[in-house]
């Protein structure tokens, strides 16, 4: 008879550890399921807001290209009207003409390297190789440095957004690279 309650103790013993275990593997499952859900509505989060920048820099160098651009424009022409018309009457004036004319020259060349740099036009129209070549090219130029690349000759099809994030990524790279490695 006792051997009957040890074996009937037991039996209820590894009944209620199959049920906290069954439990427990339950619970598992819901967490792991749910640390998937998150993982995937970070990922997604990410790549709008990914997008979202991407449209924003899009709509800012538009609009710093166009306005900065034409004001640029304008004023290089009012500047150098009147150098012209001071050049012989007024050397020193029109000497401090020239300046601001060479100014405003490189002034534009900022302004077209910063649209470049908010919206790269060569990934948008030559595709993720090229891009990235060029980038690597201007940055060693601009740097001085030589840089070996392990491109494939094609270019390679990735998806826009997908790009760009390779793209923002080699980008910011280089140029941490440029402001703290000291390479």
């Amino acid at each position: 008879m006792f051997f009957l309650l040890l074996f009937r103790n037991l039996g209820i013993q590894l009944d209620k550890q199959d049920r906290v275990q069954q439990k427990l593997i339950t619970q598992q499952e819901e967490l792991d399921q749910l640390v998937f859900d998150r993982t995937r509505q970070l990922e997604e989060l990410a790549w709008h807001l990914q997008s979202v920048s991407e449209n924003e820099k899009t709509k800012l160098a538009r609009e710093l290209h166009d306005e900065l651009g034409s004001i640029l424009t304008a004023s290089k022409m009012d500047v150098a009207w009147v150098n012209n018309k001071l050049k012989n009457a007024e050397p020193a004036m029109s000497e401090k003409l020239g300046r601001a004319l060479a100014n405003l020259d490189q002034g534009g060349c900022a302004e077209a390297e910063d649209y470049e740099d908010m919206r790269p036009t060569v990934l948008a129209n030559f595709g993720l190789v090229t891009a990235l070549r060029t980038l690597a090219d201007e940055t060693a130029q601009r740097t001085g440095w030589t840089l070996e690349l392990a491109l494939p000759d094609d270019d390679i099809k990735l998806g826009e957004k997908v790009e760009i994030a390779l793209f923002r990524v080699a980008q910011e790279s280089l140029t941490n690279t440029a402001k703290y490695a000291r390479a």
